[in-house]
């Protein structure tokens, strides 16, 4: 499959190790966001969820965070 042909983007597997390390070592769970510009959710998500200072924070405080 070529992913450059469909815009994907893909993570490594020492990626996903270093992910998986930084979250442990924070004690916290993982969230991967994988946003694409042509989803509409992803947009909106981007614009109303993760902007809210309130879920920002808690998401900051709780989640070890990553968008490919």
């Amino acid at each position: 499959m070529d992913f450059h042909r469909t815009g994907a983007s893909v993570l490594s597997i020492s990626q996903w190790q270093d992910i998986v390390a930084m979250a442990k070592q924070e004690n916290k769970l993982i969230f991967l966001d994988a946003y694409a510009s042509w989803c509409g959710p992803c947009k909106w998500m981007a614009a109303n969820m993760f902007t809210n200072d309130t879920i920002a924070d808690y998401y900051n405080k709780n989640l070890y965070l990553r968008q490919f």
